[in-house]
């Protein structure tokens, strides 16, 4: 008897630590900025196994081919994508790290549905705005650019002028990426600062036209050679310092 009580006694805190895993669980995060969501379908029985789901594409569930559970943590690995998922279970919620190709972040799945992420963006500009905006369409041959001047509250003949283009990559005219519009910030902060600017969308993105894979060096040259003459001729700004 004594025997059989010193058993159940080593059981007893193993029982109570069990916790179950099987079901549906819901995540909200954001990954360098971008928010996304990720459901999971846990498993536990003949085998465990873990399935992915984007709400976005419910009908679309992924089986990752690595899932394990020990005592009070969760593991899983898609193995296509390099993604790797390791959380512990602890009040009704799993917490963890998930990596993807050198990148980690904080993952948590509860059983409620969550709501996405919200993108926070302090120096994104915010009005009102002491200066003036327009929304243009520059033509270069038969390609049509569709741009943003931005004009100083005191500008004059004497206001520097500059043209934000982009670097490498298809972007519009704010050269948004992950969220982040630093072509907007800059034209905010250069216009509280007296410096006129005008920006413009990479062909075929936003209003502009074109087929921006088809597109040369020197097309891109010349995208921003009519940027130029649109301030000279169209806007009438001839004295202007242009940058």
């Amino acid at each position: 008897m004594k025997n059989s009580i010193f058993l159940l006694a080593l059981l007893f805190p193993f029982v109570l630590s069990a916790q179950d895993f099987s079901g549906k669980w819901y995540s909200s995060f954001t990954v360098m900025g971008q928010p996304m969501k990720m459901n999971l379908l846990v498993t536990e029985s003949p085998e465990v196994s873990v399935l992915l789901i984007n709400p976005e594409m419910p009908e679309t569930e992924i089986e990752c081919d690595e899932a394990s559970i020990e005592s009070n943590e969760l593991h899983f690995q898609w193995t296509q994508r390099n993604l790797t998922y390791t959380g512990t279970l602890k009040n009704g919620a799993i917490s963890g790290e998930m990596q993807q190709s050198g990148l980690t972040w904080e993952v948590v799945f509860t059983r409620e549905e969550q709501v996405i992420a919200a993108l926070k963006r302090p120096q994104e500009p915010k009005g009102p705005f002491n200066y003036s905006i327009d929304s243009v369409q520059i033509k270069n041959g038969d390609i049509s650019l569709g741009a943003t001047v931005v004009l100083p509250e005191k500008f004059d003949k004497t206001t520097p002028i500059l043209i934000l283009a982009s670097g490498s990559g298809q972007q519009n005219r704010d050269s948004e990426i992950m969220g982040h519009k630093p072509f907007w910030v800059l034209a905010d902060y250069l216009a509280r600062n007296n410096i006129a600017t005008v920006r413009f969308d990479d062909r075929g993105v936003g209003t502009s036209t074109g087929n921006f894979q088809e597109a040369s060096l020197m097309d891109f040259a010349s995208d921003v050679e009519a940027v130029a003459r649109y301030v000279r001729k169209d806007l009438k700004y001839k004295k202007n310092p242009l940058g």
